[in-house]
């Protein structure tokens, strides 16, 4: 039930947050706070990626995507609710996220936000697009930046199962 711009600015800052929480940074906010460089980040917390028992020893230190997960629930929500040009904006701030996060260092984080974006795309592709829109490429887009600057083949994999998933 948020407006317009009060949704735009939601997803902004959910982003925001998901990034700095992936990059396990816990100071205030500040200007830079939205340059956290996923690729080069180095982790103080131990904890599970996906569940929250929290990190056992022995297990490599993994970053919280507890806002990744609100990020991608609320995406889907408003895919279907917002009109194309309100969610186009929100689509703008997601998937770069998305982007960024799925050229992570870590697999599992990587793995985890192309499999979002599969999901994502999915629903929105069984959507039927009409003639002056082109969104559906967009939706699409992110899948080639991802594969060209990818250096993980595991996660390149991953990418080319899910879009084989999208196509069938």
């Amino acid at each position: 039930s948020l407006s317009t711009s009060a949704i735009k600015d939601f997803t902004f800052q959910l982003c925001r947050v998901s990034r700095m929480e992936i990059a396990g940074y816990g100071g205030g906010m500040g200007n830079k706070a939205n340059d956290v460089d996923l690729a080069a980040v180095h982790y103080r917390k131990q904890h599970s990626l996906v569940s929250g028992n929290g990190g056992a020893t022995g297990k490599q230190n993994q970053p919280d995507i507890y806002c990744l997960q609100k990020l991608i629930e609320v995406t889907h929500y408003n895919m279907d609710t917002r009109p194309r040009l309100v969610f186009s904006d929100i689509w703008n701030h997601v998937s770069g996220h998305l982007t960024s996060t799925a050229l992570h260092s870590n697999a599992a984080v990587a793995i985890y936000a192309v499999d979002s974006f599969r999901q994502l795309s999915m629903q929105f592709l069984k959507r039927e697009e009409l003639g002056v829109f082109e969104f559906q490429r967009k939706f699409i887009k992110p899948f080639e930046g991802v594969m060209l600057k990818c250096k993980n083949t595991s996660v390149k994999e991953f990418l080319l199962k899910s879009v084989e998933q999208i196509i069938v």
